[in-house]
């Protein structure tokens, strides 16, 4: 008997698949961050990352309309947008580097809980009554991820929320940029202001440069590659699937951050660690998944 083809998927199962890669690729992204971190500054690979899809992005843009893509009502928002998301990612290099990369992604993934309090006290957005519930659980997951690594560098850890917090932040503003521009528009001027930013700041503070040593380059080409891979495969996720089954996909990044602390680093997190992440990944997951039925999320969005 001849074997019976199986079905094509569906757009939601391409959509789930792309999220999915997408995500791994956000994971290859941050190992990267942590293996150049003792060469090369935090300020240097942002630089790479951004540079790298902004050329990437390029191609796409002149397929999809050029010149035209450019224009937007909202230039300062743009700014706005840029200058949370380089911020909030140059944290999350910086962290990266610092910590243990499970639990770096961790206090990362907080974020959902500071986009919920943006939206209770800034836009005035009704919460479920279980919400400070979610707070209590989502800080207690984060004491509890900080214990092993709390002793001299707690501060990291507060980088490490501050970094969720400007995230939160610039996933606010790309709602509201998201009303008139598409987000290949607003990929492009994050990217640009991401790449001139940090070059700026190279070029003016003493010792963040360093000159890129003949092996390394392919590593930091593919770091700024994945980087930019990941937030298409994630646009083109969010076109096929619902945002409600596609958000709370981006947990499966600590899957891939202790799976690398595993492999390279031959880390593994503690128990309370792996208490502390199951809790941030409930809440957050619970958070996104509200969130995302009552109103969509910005398709513009990057997981490192």
């Amino acid at each position: 008997m001849l074997p019976i083809p199986k079905p094509p998927l569906s757009p939601q199962q391409r959509g789930v698949m792309l999220a999915l890669i997408a995500v791994g690729c956000g994971g290859l992204t941050a190992a990267l961050v942590k293996w150049y971190g003792g060469h090369y500054s935090s300020m240097q690979m942002l630089f790479y990352r951004n540079i790298v899809g902004f050329f990437l992005l390029i191609p796409i843009l002149a397929v999809r309309g050029g010149k035209t893509l450019l224009k937007t009502k909202q230039p300062m928002g743009h700014v706005w947008r840029g200058v949370l998301g380089t911020s909030s990612l140059g944290l999350s290099f910086f962290c990266y580097h610092r910590l243990p990369l499970g639990t770096a992604v961790s206090v990362m993934l907080t974020y959902p809980i500071f986009v919920a309090l943006c939206s209770k006290w800034y836009l005035r957005e009704s919460m479920p009554r279980q919400f400070w519930l979610y707070l209590l659980l989502g800080f207690a997951g984060v004491v509890l991820i900080s214990q092993p690594t709390m002793g001299g560098e707690w501060w990291i850890i507060m980088l490490g929320l501050l970094n969720a917090l400007l995230w939160a932040m610039a996933r606010m503003t790309t709602r509201s940029l998201t009303r008139t521009d598409k987000s290949v528009t607003i990929s492009f001027y994050y990217l640009l202001i991401g790449s001139i930013g940090p070059a700026i700041l190279l070029l003016i503070i003493p010792g963040q440069w360093q000159p890129l040593q003949q092996t390394d380059w392919l590593g930091l080409l593919t770091l700024g590659g994945m980087g930019a891979i990941a937030q298409l495969l994630l646009t083109r996720a969010l076109a096929l699937a619902p945002a409600w089954r596609v958000a709370p996909l981006e947990y499966s990044l600590l899957l891939w951050a202790i799976g690398f602390d595993w492999m390279w680093w031959n880390k593994l997190p503690a128990f309370a660690s792996l208490v502390g992440a199951a809790m941030i990944a409930v809440v957050g997951v619970s958070l996104l998944g509200r969130r995302a039925r009552q109103t969509p999320i910005p398709v513009q969005s990057e997981l490192v």
